[in-house]
């Protein structure tokens, strides 16, 4: 645990260990305004709350759970805070929407992503095991035995916590900004030493597009210091906002390279990209291969949006060429 320096309000952050192997830790913070105390994110599941409860957090204190977005490392904790504690649980409400979604369909839910894998080339989607180290199959039960409210019902009055929608590492993604400060909680909107995994929801959205748009907009606000969802605070928001543009600008730059010449599925382009530490996408788990070809997807789809690609459907498969 982590308290960071004197400053109103008062936040204090938590390393919170997950489960997941390229990540390791998730940053959850505690942050007590003039209104009432609030948790910024959860952890991945029960042993997560655990660990806050054992580390100093008092849940009877605890006003509500700020959800800065629905993947499982940030959210999962909140079912126990919210079962065994009573704690109430707030979220974006385009991820709100897609969690709904997912709970009165769970399989309808997996056939639709299983489809779109295939239809991006990807070998044999429907396998045991890539369900299995699917990051939301992974802790599927958490997931469905959310209980959780829209953002819609917790105003900034209330609270002394504005929020801004920054749709694109999830369609509900939101960020939060304390009332009179420059402090920027950015779950993974923004993370110093990583570069958020942008993927797909559905078939058709641009999410690149909406993430692009997102950091442009926060480069618009006066708030210079972030407390991200994974790793420390850091300063400099716009900084970093413009290092990630530049870096989904070379992706796109190196996949029309890949492409130039040919019709290829998202998956062998995913296979043919360079990938963090020069991995390719037969040495990554499964669930490190699907955030590789969901990158690859948005990828492509922004390209096709903006007319650096397009796209053919032949065979099942959707095809993309310069």
């Amino acid at each position: 645990m982590n308290t960071l320096g004197a400053m109103n309000p008062e936040i204090k952050m938590y390393t919170v260990p997950i489960t997941i192997r390229a990540l390791k830790f998730a940053s959850v913070y505690k942050i007590k305004t003039e209104n009432g105390t609030y948790l910024i994110d959860a952890g991945m599941d029960a042993a997560g709350s655990d660990f806050l409860a054992n580390n100093g957090v008092d849940f009877s204190e605890i006003d509500g759970i700020l959800l800065t977005h629905l993947h499982i490392d940030h959210l999962g904790g909140g079912v126990v805070a919210s079962e065994k504690y009573g704690v109430p649980l707030y979220i974006g409400k385009d991820d709100l929407e897609f969690i709904l979604k997912m709970q009165n369909d769970v399989e309808g839910y997996a056939i639709n992503d299983e489809k779109l894998l295939a239809m991006s080339g990807v070998p044999d989607p429907s396998s045991l095991a890539f369900r299995k180290e699917n990051p939301v199959f992974a802790k599927l039960d958490e997931y469905v035995k959310l209980s959780i409210n829209s953002f819609e019902k917790l105003p900034e009055s209330k609270t002394g916590i504005g929020y801004l929608d920054t749709p694109g590492h999830s369609p509900g993604s939101t960020c939060f900004i304390p009332t009179g400060t420059d402090i920027i909680f950015t779950g993974d909107h923004i993370l110093e030493k990583i570069t958020p995994n942008i993927s797909y929801y559905d078939g058709v959205t641009n999410f690149l597009g909406q993430y692009i748009d997102s950091l442009k907009k926060t480069a618009l606000l006066h708030v210079n210091n972030a407390y991200p969802g994974h790793g420390g605070p850091f300063s400099n928001v716009k900084g970093r906002i413009e290092s990630l543009l530049e870096h989904h600008t070379l992706r796109m730059e190196e996949i029309h390279k890949i492409l130039e010449g040919k019709m290829m599925t998202a998956y062998d382009i995913a296979c043919n990209m360079t990938w963090s530490r020069d991995r390719k996408l037969d040495s990554m788990n499964h669930m490190e291969r699907k955030f590789a070809i969901g990158e690859a997807i948005s990828h492509l789809r922004h390209m096709e949006s903006i007319g650096m690609c397009s796209t053919v459907e032949k065979n099942d498969l959707i095809l993309y060429k310069n």
